[in-house]
């Protein structure tokens, strides 16, 4: 695949906007579409999820006070797990609509609207004119939407 703007929303909206109640089928809470670490195959999902968003949060450094960008923010999961953790600013960016209703919704429903913003808007769009400058950039399972001849463009 090629990956230009119009390709990849038309594929992502192909795989994610076939509904939220099939994900939730096979993904369950807290709706997020990575691997988590488990330390015992007795536990939960959650709990490893859980846990690889504390990693991922030790390796980012993550630390009250920051801005942090999403790229790919799905169902919002890892955007609520460093809100409700951290006092930081969150943006996340999704070409799916499907999922950012899904999120809008967590969002809205854990008290976070002003804590957790959520774009509609391909990577591609995205300026450091419009969002402003960001501590902490994070992307989980996004990447190989992006396509190895746009790794640079996508890195810049």
């Amino acid at each position: 695949m090629l990956h230009h703007a119009a390709g990849d929303k038309h594929e992502v909206t192909e795989v994610y906007n076939l509904g939220n109640d099939f994900y939730y089928d096979f993904l369950a809470d807290p709706m997020f579409y990575s691997c988590g670490v488990a330390y015992d195959s007795a536990e939960s999902l959650d709990t490893a999820q859980k846990r690889k968003c504390g990693i991922c949060c030790e390796l980012l450094d993550i630390k009250d006070g920051d801005r942090l960008l999403d790229f790919g923010c799905g169902w919002g999961s890892w955007l609520l797990y460093v809100a409700e953790n951290f006092n930081v600013e969150c943006v996340g960016l999704t070409i799916s609509e499907e999922q950012l209703k899904y999120a809008e919704a967590r969002i809205a429903k854990a008290n976070l609207k002003g804590t957790i913003r959520l774009v509609l808007i391909d990577y591609r769009e995205m300026t450091a004119d419009t969002y402003g400058q960001f501590d902490k950039i994070s992307n989980f399972e996004m990447s190989e939407h992006v396509g190895i001849r746009n790794y640079q463009t996508y890195m810049t």
